[in-house]
């Protein structure tokens, strides 16, 4: 339902009201008309329902901070295929400073902000304010209560009778901490179906004091003298350090439009040591597109590995690595530069050929010999006159 209310009918409302709550209620509505423009569009009683209240615009950027540093390899596949592109972190905090901004200060509710003002105000682009969005969705840290739209042509010829230039609708967000996992598929026969408090409190993603583990030292000080003597432990397998050379690569390579999508899910460290040996030898992300597209044509389809990774592996481990694709094409195109340029030496030469022999013929005409033959086709000439005379 789309309302007008008028600054001065709210002030006389203020006026009239008796209680604190009535006066605290009619200050909020004017803080919304003063951000919504002359028409308010309000939504239904049960819009916001099961949907928590935040502590504070700080406390839930905090929030969104390590809800995103935790979860973010997990979602990204789903925003890929949704957005068509990731999103970093100071973006994603940018874009909710500024939803946070135009939230209610007590509930992180009626969060209206169309994305061409938020583009605005960050200087990003639409389509990244709405990937923004999409990983604040997907992180569980806000809820889309309402979808923007275009208004109908009545609402935009009551907006132009207000003297209101929107065009439509701004979506409208509740900012809220992470909805809380529901595992009642669990519950056991008897006992009641709900969702189980979050260990260490509802923010799950803030680090716990209950999560804090002893040191080794501070177990052995503390375990009983009695105690038997521990086995030697096998040591702690650790992860081969990243190959900064394959890391480079990889970015590169995902960036490039030409990368299948099947590669884009994995992350950079995921692929740096697959990559580390085609990175040793020069190659670059249009080389292993190539190669790509190299091997499609062999097998005459489309690639869809399933295990990407091994599959990679497997097709550098059967390519010469010494001769990147890029170097094989330097080398084609200055062969062919050479070919060329021999080519047109040859046919200056040629010309320069002809064109010396064309000036010693011509030369030749005003030559001695020429002129004693002409004087003695001139003497017959005359003869030949004179004895027919």
């Amino acid at each position: 339902m789309a309302r007008t209310v008028t600054e001065r009918t709210l002030a006389g409302r203020f006026s009239r009201a008796r209680s604190p709550e009535a006066r605290i209620a009619i200050t909020r509505q004017i803080e919304i008309r003063q951000k919504s423009g002359p028409i308010h569009l309000e939504l239904e009683e049960d819009a916001y329902a099961g949907i928590a209240c935040w502590l504070g615009s700080e406390h839930w950027i905090t929030v969104v901070k390590a809800a995103f540093t935790a979860r973010y390899h997990e979602i990204r596949p789903a925003l890929v295929a949704s957005t068509g592109g990731g999103v970093a972190l100071r973006t994603v905090i940018a874009v909710a400073t500024e939803m946070a901004s135009a939230a209610d200060f007590r509930t992180g509710r009626e969060s209206r902000l169309a994305v061409s003002t938020i583009a605005t105000r960050t200087g990003l682009g639409e389509r990244t304010v709405q990937r923004a969005r999409s990983t604040l969705l997907l992180l569980g840290v806000a809820t889309e209560v309402l979808a923007g739209r275009l208004r109908t042509k009545l609402e935009r010829l009551d907006s132009h009778g207000v003297k209101d230039k929107s065009r439509g609708w701004a979506s409208v967000w509740a900012l809220h901490p992470p909805k809380p996992v529901d595992n009642s598929p669990r519950v056991r026969p008897g006992h009641t179906e709900m969702a189980p408090h979050p260990h260490g409190g509802i923010f799950w993603s803030l680090p716990s004091r209950k999560r804090v583990i002893f040191t080794g030292k501070a177990v052995e000080n503390a375990a009983a003298s009695r105690r038997q003597a521990e086995t030697k432990k096998s040591p702690r397998r650790r992860r081969p350090p990243i190959d900064r050379k394959g890391q480079l690569l990889a970015a590169q390579w995902l960036r490039d439009r030409r990368s299948p999508a099947w590669a884009r899910p994995m992350s950079v460290d995921q692929w740096a040591n697959v990559l580390a040996s085609a990175a040793a030898h020069g190659f670059t992300g249009g080389d292993l597109n190539a190669l790509l597209d190299e091997e499609a044509r062999r097998l005459g389809r489309g690639l869809t590995p399933d295990h990407p990774i091994r599959f990679m592996q497997w097709l550098l481990n059967k390519t010469d690595l010494d001769f990147p694709p890029h170097v094989l094409d330097a080398i084609a195109h200055a062969q062919e530069t050479a070919a060329r340029a021999a080519e047109e030496e040859r046919t200056k030469a040629m010309v320069e050929e002809g064109q010396r022999k064309r000036a010693q013929a011509i030369a030749d005409l005003d030559g001695p010999g020429r002129a004693t033959a002409r004087a003695i086709a001139q003497r017959c000439a005359l003869k030949r006159t004179f004895r027919t005379s």
